[in-house]
């Protein structure tokens, strides 16, 4: 047992000293490791600091090779300016300075230019001074430009010259146009995109035969789309359109077939595309490039005989979202790039609007509410501007009056146009800013609207709204279509009076200033009697200012060669219209109203009317007045002829004067 024990315990030992070398070997063993990593870190730091160092010197180096060469940069800089300076002077020496100044010039002794910052540096150019070095200079950079063009291109434009004026026979100008065709043939692709030479080629395809147009047309057939998109090209493409063959434009329509929206979008080929689809495109061919727009693949409407948008949705009637979609895509970018002012466009708008749901010419309508103006001018556009006036709500409308406040004049003196304001006096509700925004603005021009026949229009609807003595049925039915409007709320006939009663002041003014001339201008002075009865008591001041004007002078006969006016009675327009007021005079004295015949009986000027009975439509102008006075004025009346009854009697010739007589006898 006690061996037992001795032999444990000796194990125990053995095993505490093993225990102690292995935790001293373990120590060893770390401190190994720690040495050998702090080396590591020792030597990683040398090499950073080594590298940053050549960094640093690296980046010195770069930063003094480049403030060398800024250095460098604006040292040439300098002398280039100086250069200028010295070239600059040299012209307001030549037109203003002296010859002292130039001969200090050339010596180097003015101040400014004389040394240069580094020192005696000279101009490494030479500045030509006189205009012909100029000129010998530009020739020869035409001349390294163009190559061996240079001598043909010279030689062209020269026979270009003479064959633009007007001066230049035909015989010569057929002789010269085939001299060019014979230098040009070849290098007519590269010479229609130049800027000089372009013109040369329009020219030619002008003033040249069938033969010539043909050979400048066999030669540029391929790239009749690319020239469209060139700023000079362009040109010479609109020439091929006005002189070329039918065949010829129905090739360059055949060409941009399957790219006009495309095009359209284009800042120059959109000039062409426009000019195909308005003035060159058959019926057919219109169709055609339309219907790209509602299908641009062709993949819906390729089999399709459609002429317009309708027709093609009851053809393809589960395809109307897509289409519509289609189009309004276009357009949206259309109004975005500002294409509004071609007439394509307003095409495919007006089919949009006839065509879409409420909710989608809402949409378009809020887009296009401040660019209407450039719509105008054409007959679809103006049907798209009325579109919107008549469905866009209260808010909308505003903005569209407010967009055409600076344009009201012009609008109201177009064709188009006037159509556009005759539709918002008609159904826009908020009266004050109708006449604040439109009527104010036309008032301010007010002798060049009446004297516009279009002009006029607007002013008689203020008058005599929808009136069909003034008003074809065509005006009308366009009226009507706004009619089912939502937005338009208040009555009408209150409406039309609100605009009437706030007109008749600068109207009245209008009528009291230019009283003779209203007489000569039948198309508006024919309203006169509608104003007068409108205006009721107001009408009275107007009434005698119309009959001193009617008295003013005694009929004296003019020549039909002379440039002086006829008097009132005997000019056709103010005859006429004489007769239709004196023709309200009974109905005017029943209510009490004073009458355009008893104005001019009591005028202190009614000895005049003596005088009428020289002209045989005063004598029935006369007879006129007898047939509308009372009894009182009648019997005056007869007093002031009293003593030309003989004169009378001998005017055979006068069918009037014969009727007076009669009508005199009868009193």
């Amino acid at each position: 047992m006690v061996k037992l024990v001795k032999k444990d315990e000796n194990a125990a030992k053995t095993e505490k000293v093993k225990s102690k070398k292995d935790s001293e070997n373990d120590t060893n063993k770390k401190e190994n490791k720690y040495e050998k990593l702090t080396n590591k870190k020792r030597k990683l730091s040398e090499t950073q600091e080594t590298n940053k160092e050549n960094k640093d010197e690296k980046i010195k180096s770069k930063k003094l090779n480049l403030a060398k060469n800024n250095k460098e940069q604006t040292e040439q800089q300098v002398e280039s300016q100086n250069d200028n300076k010295k070239a600059k002077l040299n012209k307001t020496i030549k037109s203003k300075g002296s010859i002292g100044e130039k001969a200090k010039f050339k010596n180097g002794k003015t101040s400014k230019f004389s040394k240069d910052k580094k020192g005696d540096k000279k101009a490494k150019m030479s500045v030509p001074s006189t205009p012909a070095e100029r000129k010998e200079l530009l020739k020869k950079r035409k001349q390294k430009k163009l190559a061996e063009n240079y001598d043909a291109t010279v030689n062209m434009k020269k026979i270009w010259e003479t064959l633009r004026k007007s001066e230049t026979t035909e015989e010569t100008k057929k002789k010269l146009c085939s001299t060019l065709y014979d230098q040009v043939k070849t290098r007519i692709k590269q010479m229609s995109f130049a800027h000089d030479t372009v013109r040369v080629i329009e020219c030619l395809v002008q003033y040249g035969t069938e033969k010539h147009r043909e050979g400048v047309f066999d030669e540029l057939k391929e790239d009749l789309v690319e020239m469209s998109k060139e700023k000079y090209a362009r040109f010479l493409l609109r020439k091929m359109l006005a002189y070329g063959s039918k065949e010829q434009k129905d090739a360059i329509i055949n060409a941009f077939s399957g790219r006009v929206t495309k095009l359209i979008k284009h800042s120059f080929a959109c000039q062409i595309v426009e000019s195909l689809f308005n003035e060159h495109a058959s019926f057919a061919q219109r169709n055609q490039m339309l219907m790209e727009f509602y299908d641009p693949t062709f993949a819906l409407l390729h089999n399709q005989k459609c002429k317009t948008l309708s027709e093609v949705l009851e053809a393809q009637p589960y395809s109307k979202e897509t289409i519509l979609n289609n189009i309004k895509g276009i357009l949206v970018t259309c109004i975005d790039k500002t294409l509004l002012m071609f007439s394509i466009i307003h095409r495919v708008f007006l089919e949009f609007f006839q065509n879409c749901d409420q909710k989608q010419k809402a949409e378009m309508i809020d887009l296009l509410s401040e660019q209407l103006v450039h719509m105008i001018h054409t007959k679809d556009g103006a049907s798209v501007a009325m579109q919107c006036i008549w469905y866009s709500a209260a808010k909308d409308r505003k903005k569209i009056i407010k967009a055409m406040k600076s344009f009201i004049v012009k609008m109201a003196l177009e064709e188009h146009g006037h159509l556009v304001l005759l539709a918002v006096l008609d159904s826009v509700d908020d009266t004050k800013l109708v006449s604040k925004g439109i009527l104010d603005e036309m008032f301010r021009s007010l002798k060049e609207v009446i004297e516009n026949d279009y002009g006029r229009k607007i002013l008689t609807y203020i008058m005599a709204p929808r009136d069909s003595r003034f008003f074809i049925k065509d005006y009308v039915k366009r009226l009507e279509q706004g009619d089912s409007s939502e937005t338009s709320k208040k009555d009408p006939e209150k409406r039309r009076a609100e605009l009437f009663d706030y007109s008749k002041s600068a109207l009245l003014e209008y009528f009291k200033k230019e009283k003779a001339n209203v007489f000569y201008n039948g198309g508006f002075g024919i309203l006169l009697p509608i104003f007068l009865d409108k205006l009721g008591k107001e009408g009275d001041e107007l009434t005698k200012i119309l009959a001193d004007a009617i008295l003013e002078n005694q009929y004296e006969p003019v020549e039909k060669d002379s440039n002086e006016k006829a008097h009132l009675v005997e000019e056709s327009s103010s005859h006429y219209i004489m007769k239709k007021l004196l023709a309200t005079s009974q109905e005017k004295e029943k209510k009490s109203l004073l009458s355009l015949s008893h104005a001019i009986l009591e005028s202190e000027k009614s000895e005049n009317i003596s005088s009428w009975i020289e002209c045989n439509r005063g004598c029935f102008i006369i007879v006129n007045l007898l047939e509308s006075c009372n009894d009182e004025d009648k019997k005056k009346l007869k007093e002031i002829l009293k003593d030309d009854e003989k004169d009378l009697k001998k005017k055979t010739n006068f069918q009037g004067a014969k009727l007076l007589l009669e009508k005199l006898k009868q009193i």
